[in-house]
């Protein structure tokens, strides 16, 4: 058993450090589409749906504005973010909208990673197994979710300033956060810290 366990070791530690190298050049090539004009309005128009929703189901104000990853979408390879717009009881309001966002070509981008990845590590390390290739794709949906949060942040004031989120009827201390969903997440802009 101890040797499952070492060769498991071992191959996150040298998935790790070629995924860097291959994520560093790949990378590059996703950034490079973030700065189209039609990528901004893919992404800027996902957050706009949420708030229509928000102001067609709801009268009350708004708290927060949350961008979700999801475990089980690296798993079942769809890369689906949950957008969420929450009242002032967070995760315990009943006035929620929630809708799934996958950022255009982000699929596409993190499986041709993860192919050319699983590629090199079965020359090292032979019949690789099904689990074994499971710790290496969620180990490497860490970068996937860094992606998506530069992402976030850079697009966050256009997001902030679509006409939807203008007319949006907000609490004073609204907030956006970047995390897990239903867990830890940093909080990337708070209306009174502007």
């Amino acid at each position: 058993m101890g040797n499952i366990f070492a060769r498991r070791e071992e191959l996150l530690k040298e998935a790790e450090e070629i995924y860097r190298e291959i994520f560093r050049e790949s990378i590059l090539c996703l950034e490079e589409s973030y700065h189209t004009e039609g990528y901004k309005k893919s992404v800027t128009e996902a957050f706009a749906k949420a708030a229509r929703m928000w102001k067609e189901n709801y009268e009350n104000e708004a708290a927060s504005l949350g961008i979700c990853s999801l475990y089980t979408s690296i798993l079942r390879r769809t890369y689906a973010y949950r957008i969420v717009l929450l009242g002032e009881e967070f995760w315990l309001a009943r006035d929620a909208v929630e809708l799934m966002w996958v950022p255009e070509g982000l699929p596409e981008f993190f499986e041709r990673d993860i192919s050319s990845l699983l590629k090199i590590l079965k020359g090292t390390f032979p019949r690789l197994c099904r689990d074994e290739e499971t710790a290496v794709r969620f180990m490497c949906g860490e970068y996937c979710h860094g992606a998506v949060y530069k992402l976030c942040t850079d697009f966050l004031e256009d997001i902030l300033k679509e006409e939807e989120f203008l007319q949006l009827s907000k609490t004073e201390d609204f907030f956006v956060f970047f995390g897990d969903y239903r867990g830890e997440g940093e909080i990337l802009y708070r209306v009174n810290e502007r």
